[in-house]
């Protein structure tokens, strides 16, 4: 994966590790799009923040078309970036943890052209962020774990890794889920979290971190698509840079027998070079993606599987799947995957991101933030002054973010008013506060066992994501908001929340990053997102 001289004899700056990754991440991209696609082909709606949407999938697709183009892939991570940063209080765990990927790459890029000069590489600039990324996805395993060490996840009965068999089920109606299978998958789950990160630190065994790794995401992935496919671009940063120049080069061998075996390939190979037939073989590239997943991103598995997200992901995996099959797999002792690796950086101060990442998975430990914290549908409840970890206690909470919640008795808007009474639960949730999972299977399993489970539940609020709320609308311009809470034992009531100097008096830093998520009236620790 080195630069070097081309077939013209030009010397081309290559790095397939990088193209691979950028792929993938492309793709992880637009898989986690769902049924938003839609939106962009009703141009009665046209506006700026439609124009927005287009950018943002045809940024992905253009990059997906030539990864190796930083011309393409680094405008990609900044508008991604971007995106993610204007809606950061509502985003999931991973999409939280791929701000801090994007920023990785961009301030790497950033750093080799400034120190580079003239002599950058693409090589250089991969080398120097594939280590920090590696170290990352390390600590994201090892929090995912972590968090599930308590006493709910291990309750099979109420586990995020039961709830979870039974998602799949509601996608997949045929897939198994016996009852011995639900007892052990708890434990199941944990140890291969935990045997992942092992696994690809190991040089031996690293092969092996890749097929495990890839099998159960895959699995995961008919829940969380995005995810799953954001992980396995993480995971082509486990493959040497030396494994890859001797996969390019059967890849260059298979193209050369296709070639052969169909002239018109061979022919498209050289009209393609031309400029103008370039651009109109891009273009029509772009709009054959694009109508792709617009078919199948607001298709329905229920009505037809395969023309559907989860059917586009099942396609997408099969090809990934052959892929690395042939030429990983079946060419591991060739390949030397087991070559060393670097996870340390060689510049240290790249060190400060995983440790972001780090301290991040402590928040909730700490009483300071209950979501986005790596939990992974974890059961992990630390609200109200106690927990259910059966490693940290409660009193390892320095601040009490968590400890201070409120009830809302009732208010005038809907947001808020929403929390005043008993919320019946499904996998939807409370809009932009919380939610419970329950899919249809799951809750019909617990019915058939003549277990106590419940879909409606009462909720406090950590008084923090009040501040938010409040402060939110305030900034909208929404006024007369009154409302009724209770904190401490003690009721208050104001008409002009958003006056009260108390409600509305969140920064912008507490808005994006310390948000919260509602907390239901029941001693365990429920799955919840």
């Amino acid at each position: 994966m080195h630069s070097n001289k081309g077939k013209s004899g030009r010397f081309e700056d290559n790095c397939t590790g990088l193209a691979v990754f950028t792929f993938l991440l492309a793709c992880a991209t637009l898989l986690d799009l769902n049924k938003d696609i839609a939106l962009l082909t009703d141009f009665s709606t046209f506006s700026p923040i439609s124009l927005l949407g287009f950018a943002f999938v045809f940024l992905p697709i253009w990059t997906i078309l030539k990864p190796s183009s930083l011309l393409r892939s680094i405008p990609f991570f900044v508008f991604l970036l971007i995106a993610i940063i204007a809606r950061m209080q509502s985003v999931p765990n991973h999409t939280f943890v791929l701000s801090f990927i994007l920023i990785t790459i961009l301030v790497c890029f950033i750093y080799s052209k400034i120190k580079e000069r003239g002599n950058f590489t693409k090589n250089r600039f991969y080398e120097l962020f594939a280590p920090v990324l590696r170290l990352e996805l390390i600590i994201i395993y090892f929090w995912a774990a972590f968090h599930k060490i308590n006493t709910d996840f291990l309750n099979y009965k109420i586990s995020c890794a039961t709830v979870e068999l039974f998602i799949i089920k509601d996608t997949i109606p045929f897939f198994p889920t016996p009852d011995w299978f639900i007892f052990i998958n708890p434990y199941l789950t944990l140890s291969i979290e935990f045997l992942i990160p092992i696994l690809l630190i190991i040089p031996k065994t690293r092969i092996y971190g890749l097929i495990l790794g890839f099998c159960f995401h895959f699995f995961l992935g008919f829940t969380y698509t995005g995810f799953s496919v954001l992980v396995y671009s993480l995971y082509s940063l486990f493959i040497p840079s030396s494994s890859y120049d001797r996969i390019k080069t059967h890849v260059d061998r298979l193209e050369d027998r296709i070639s052969e075996a169909i002239p018109r390939i061979s022919n498209y190979k050289h009209w393609k070079k031309r400029k103008f037939v370039n651009f109109i073989a891009n273009v029509v590239l772009i709009l054959l993606i694009f109508f792709t997943l617009h078919v199948f991103l607001t298709g329905s598995h229920k009505t037809s599987f395969l023309v559907s997200r989860e059917g586009l992901y099942l396609i997408f995996c099969i090809l990934l799947g052959i892929a690395f099959v042939y030429f990983v797999v079946i060419r591991m002792k060739e390949l030397r995957i087991d070559e060393r690796m670097i996870f340390i950086p060689e510049k240290k101060w790249l060190l400060i991101f995983p440790a972001i990442i780090v301290l991040n998975g402590l928040f909730p430990h700490i009483g300071l933030k209950n979501i986005q914290v790596l939990a992974m549908f974890s059961n992990l409840q630390t609200e109200g002054g106690k927990t259910n970890h059966l490693l940290i206690p409660s009193s390892f909470q320095i601040f009490n973010n968590l400890e201070d919640l409120v009830s809302i008795k009732r208010s005038n808007h809907k947001t808020l008013n929403q929390l005043s009474g008993y919320v019946s639960e499904r996998r939807q949730g409370i809009k932009g506060i919380t939610t419970i999972l329950a899919p249809k299977h799951y809750v019909q399993y617990m019915k058939d066992k003549n277990e106590d489970f419940r879909t409606t539940f009462m909720y406090k609020i950590p008084f923090v994501k009040l501040q938010n709320i409040v402060t939110q609308l305030a900034n909208k311009g929404v006024r007369n908001i009154e409302l009724s809470y209770e904190r401490e034992g003690e009721i208050f009531y104001t008409k002009n929340a958003e006056l009260d100097p108390l409600l509305n008096n969140a920064s912008i830093f507490q808005i994006k990053f310390l948000s919260q998520r509602a907390v239901p009236d029941d001693e365990r620790g429920l799955c919840m997102w």
